[in-house]
C-alpha cells in the first residue's frame, strides 16, 4: 500500500512521471516528493562534478539521481554501500530494468574509504548512510572537502519527518555555517531532506514543489506536533 500511495502523490508532482515507476516497483524509504527534488537537483544544479550517494540500499533513490544525470547528458552517480545487507543484487538488477546502469558507478565499499580515494569534485553529496551521530559527521566531514563551489550537501532524514536523531542534529549544526562568512550560501528542507548549498558557483535555487502540501500530509498521518524542518 505505501508503494501505491508513493506513486500516486509521485504523479500529482511537477515532474513526478519522471520517477513514479521507482515509487511503484522499488521498495525504499524515500518521499515521493524527495524524489522529484533529487532528480530535478541532479538534471538541473551547476557545476560538473560527480553526483555521490552515500547509501544506495535497493535504489529508490539512485534511480531519482540517476535519471536526473541521464535527463542532464553528463556526469555519473557513485553510488556508495557497503551492501551488509544484502541488496547489492537488488540494486543492480533495478538499474539494469530501468536501463539506468550506465549512469551509475557502484561502490561496494564504505564512504570514508572511498573518500580517500576520490579524485576530482561533486556537485552534489546525498548522505544516507549509517544514520548514528558518528557515523553521518564522519561521512559530512569526509566528503565536504570534495564539495564543490555551489555544490550541494544533502541529508536524508534529517528534519522533524524523521525519526533520526543523529541526521537532525547534524542539519541543526551545519545551520550555524549558513550565512556570508559561512560554509554555506543557502540551506532549505523538504520533506525529512536538509540541503546546504555551499558558496560560490553559479546563481542556484532548487526547486521545493510539493513541500507546501505533501509534509504537512506527512506531519498528519505521523500524528506529530513537532514543527516542520
Amino acid at each position: 500500500m505505501r508503494r501505491f500511495a508513493d506513486t500516486a502523490v509521485a504523479l500529482l508532482l511537477p515532474s513526478g512521471r519522471r520517477v513514479a515507476r521507482y515509487f511503484l516497483e522499488v521498495e525504499g524509504y524515500l518521499y515521493p516528493h524527495e524524489g522529484t527534488f533529487l532528480h530535478c537537483l541532479a538534471f538541473a544544479a551547476p557545476g560538473r562534478g560527480a553526483v555521490v550517494e552515500i547509501g544506495s540500499f535497493r535504489g529508490r533513490s539512485t534511480l531519482c539521481l540517476a535519471s536526473g544525470v541521464l535527463r542532464r547528458g553528463e556526469g555519473k552517480v557513485i553510488a556508495i554501500d557497503p551492501q551488509r545487507y544484502g541488496t547489492g543484487e537488488t540494486l543492480v538488477a533495478n538499474l539494469r530494468r530501468f536501463h539506468l546502469d550506465r549512469c551509475v558507478e557502484i561502490r561496494a565499499d564504505t564512504s570514508l574509504s572511498v573518500a580517500r580515494g576520490f579524485e576530482g569534485k561533486a556537485r552534489i553529496v546525498f548522505v544516507d548512510g549509517d544514520h548514528s551521530d558518528d557515523a553521518v559527521r564522519a561521512d559530512v566531514a569526509a566528503w565536504l572537502p570534495h564539495l564543490d563551489a555551489g555544490g550541494f550537501l544533502v541529508l536524508h532524514d534529517a528534519t522533524s519527518l524523521s525519526g533520526f536523531p543523529g541526521p537532525r542534529a547534524l542539519a541543526d549544526a551545519l545551520r550555524h555555517a549558513v550565512g556570508p562568512d559561512g560554509t554555506f550560501q543557502s540551506a532549505g528542507t523538504i520533506g525529512s531532506i536538509a540541503w546546504f548549498r555551499a558558496r560560490g558557483g553559479e546563481r542556484f535555487q532548487p526547486s521545493s514543489r510539493g513541500r507546501a502540501w505533501v509534509d504537512p500530509l506527512l506531519k498528519s498521518l505521523r500524528g506529530s506536533t513537532e514543527p516542520l524542518g
